[in-house]
């Protein structure tokens, strides 16, 4: 059975019928469940991974800051903040996300508005706060959630494979070039283009064949 309400008595969790339906009284207290909200899901967390990156996205306006990756990075509306945020209600260092071993925390950087992180309300003297994939993110009054993404990699170039090292030929001399052979002996023309033929000596004896 799925679990769907927490008895507001005992706190015992409650679980839905078979039917589907859902009890009206709590089964170890027998108080009335009228009224009675399921318990909230807390989100997911994710194993983070070292090309995954922090991305903000406006609840109001949808837009997305994918944040670098040179942590710890300063969000605030300040000209030298790292990230800026143009909003009134938002300090000029307001806030500071950084890298831990795995995942991601957050602090207040004593913020005249506050920085939230889910419901919770974080100060200045207070411990960085982890924060998670699909987590409120509250600055000032800007809302943001927060995504866990991977970073998109560069196509690797292709792999052009190196130039085969030149072979010689049976007796020791380089393998000749195609079309140009010896009018004394008839070997070919090797391809560093000598003025002597290697095999009989000849001065300049290459003709094309």
């Amino acid at each position: 059975m799925t679990m769907a309400f927490t008895c507001p008595i005992c706190q015992k969790a409650v679980s839905l019928l078979d039917d589907g339906s859902a009890p009206t009284e709590c089964g170890k207290c027998l108080a009335s469940l009228a009224g009675a909200t399921a318990p909230a899901r807390t989100p997911a967390r994710r194993v983070a991974s070292p090309d995954d990156r922090i991305e903000l996205t406006c609840q109001k306006t949808g837009g997305k800051i994918l944040l670098p990756e040179n942590y710890p990075v300063i969000l605030g509306r300040g000209a030298f903040g790292r990230e800026v945020l143009r909003a009134a209600q938002v300090s000029n260092f307001h806030c500071s996300v950084d890298r831990v071993a795995d995942g991601w925390v957050v602090k207040d950087l004593k913020s005249r508005n506050g920085t939230f992180v889910g419901e919770r309300k974080l100060s200045c003297l207070d411990a960085a706060q982890r924060v998670a994939h699909g987590e409120l993110l509250l600055i000032g009054r800007e809302r943001f959630t927060v995504n866990i993404v991977r970073a998109a990699t560069e196509p690797s170039a292709p792999r052009v494979p190196a130039p085969s090292p030149v072979a010689s030929a049976p007796d020791g001399n380089p393998p000749a070039e195609r079309g140009w052979r010896c009018s004394n002996c008839g070997a070919g023309r090797p391809p560093d283009l000598p003025e002597v033929c290697p095999a009989c000596t000849h001065y300049n004896p290459w003709e094309a064949g």
